[in-house]
């Protein structure tokens, strides 16, 4: 008989005893200071939890709340949740890489989440609160959700599944890291005469322009929805000022090949959107390669300390639709790190019929989609 104990057994154990309230404030403008700073020192800090990413994302379709949580009167931990209005009314919640607390802390980490559904689960017609945590993924940190009710679901909004470059080596030790058609490819765009370009100057929305063409062209090519010319702006004209956004751009002579957006969180730099040029022409410039190495070495100067690439796909499928940019992204080389993924909490007894119509309407649209591949075959 196996007498060690389990996980659940952790957490039941973590419930029944007495541990101190935690305490919710709701902050504004005049706590921006306190919030920014948390986030700065959390080691799960990212962009998606900053202050300015509220405000980018505030909008007629969502609205923020920053929340902190104090325990004997001491901040332990901050959330920025999005709300958004769904037919009939309903409200979900959704928290992107959030809460930041010690997640390390399980007993802490689940007295946390506890005061936060009882937060928010009394909200006017409340459908239910959806959780992508940056924790790394544990049998013990999921087994927290499970215990309070909430439902692991399979596709997740943010990546489940990066790629982070550790920027504290020498250049020349990340460089000699990178795998040996990685190291070939840079090379040859440097022989080929490409050049990058970074931008930071919030007042020069040119760059935001030119990175917009590439990243509708790559969109197009790749068959997904582009994200509005507006949000990019957005992001520039709230970013920017802050120093938390640049773009970088590979040129040949006059005509841009690639280009990058990146976000900035403390010492951490973040790898969101990109876009580039398919054309026969200049299959042999390489311009991605040089464009990710230029990235990099700007991003050292500045004396980041890690660049995250922003999703990979797991080996385990190569039809996943990443795939492609996957095979570019390992190339150099970064550590790869699984997160716990995506968790929903239903807040209200239409939460099923809710999640039912929504995956009867993905479903019809995989048919229609199917359709019209094997009717392009013919």
């Amino acid at each position: 008989m196996n007498n060690n104990p389990t996980v659940r057994d952790f957490v039941n154990f973590a419930f029944r005893v007495k541990m101190k309230p935690v305490e919710i404030k709701v902050f504004d403008d005049e706590q921006k200071e306190t919030f920014a700073k948390f986030l700065t020192i959390s080691p799960f800090q990212n962009p998606l939890q900053s202050w300015e990413w509220g405000e980018v994302k505030t909008s007629k379709a969502w609205k923020v709340q920053r929340l902190g949580f104090y325990e004997a009167g001491k901040l332990v931990a901050i959330a920025q949740v999005l709300e958004r209005k769904l037919i009939f009314g309903f409200t979900l919640f959704y928290i992107p890489y959030g809460p930041l607390c010690n997640w390390k802390n399980r007993t802490l980490t689940l007295e946390i989440l506890k005061s936060l559904t009882d937060y928010l689960r009394p909200k006017s017609k409340a459908l239910f609160l959806k959780i992508e945590p940056p924790a790394e993924n544990s049998a013990t940190a999921a087994e927290i959700f499970s215990r309070l009710g909430f439902t692991k679901v399979k596709k997740s909004i943010q990546p489940q599944q990066t790629a982070i470059i550790n920027l504290a080596p020498k250049s020349e030790t990340i460089f000699d890291n990178f795998e040996k058609d990685t190291r070939y490819s840079i090379r040859r765009a440097q022989r080929e005469e490409v050049s990058v370009k970074h931008f930071t100057n919030p007042l020069n929305l040119q760059p935001v322009k030119e990175f917009y063409n590439l990243y509708e062209t790559t969109a197009k090519r790749g068959k997904f929805p582009p994200r509005p010319f507006s949000q990019f702006e957005k992001i520039w004209r709230t970013m920017a000022p802050q120093n938390k956004v640049m773009i970088s751009q590979a040129w040949f002579k006059e005509i841009i090949l690639a280009a990058a957006l990146i976000l900035k969180s403390g010492k951490k730099a973040f790898l969101l959107y990109a876009g580039s040029v398919r054309d026969e022409a200049f299959k042999n410039k390489f311009p991605t390669y040089l464009l990710q190495w230029e990235i990099i070495r700007e991003l050292k100067k500045q004396g980041f300390q890690s660049y995250d690439l922003w999703g990979v796909a797991p080996d385990s499928n190569p039809k996943h639709p990443w795939a492609g940019h996957t095979l570019f992204k390992r190339g150099f080389r970064g550590r790869e790190t699984e997160y716990l993924g995506s968790f929903d909490l239903p807040l209200s007894p239409w939460y099923k019929i809710y999640t039912f119509l929504s995956n009867s309407r993905y479903f019809l649209a995989g048919l229609k989609n199917s359709k019209i591949k094997s009717d392009a075959k013919k």
